[in-house]
């Protein structure tokens, strides 16, 4: 489907161009697809990106300090086998 300034000038069914002279049969289609198109984009608009922003880098922060954790847990484990074998 083709809108252009808030009128369907092309559709296509099943890969097949629709007449401009039969679109008006294709009227709740129509329709419906744009109330759809506006409604996600109004859901789009609300969606708070710089909050979702600040979530993410939170979380990628938490990821790190733990990943750092573990590397260090496993640098200690590693030396702590090392002590073993030499005694």
């Amino acid at each position: 489907m083709l809108v252009e300034y808030g009128k369907v000038t092309e559709l296509y069914i099943d890969g097949k161009r629709v007449p401009e002279s039969r679109l008006d049969k294709y009227s709740d289609l129509i329709n419906d697809t744009l109330a759809d198109y506006e409604e996600a984009m109004e859901e789009l608009e609300e969606l708070d990106m710089e909050n979702i922003e600040i979530e993410i880098e939170k979380e990628l922060k938490k990821y790190k300090e733990i990943y750092l954790k573990k590397n260090k847990e496993d640098q200690e484990n590693t030396e702590s086998k090392k002590n073993t074998k030499k005694i």
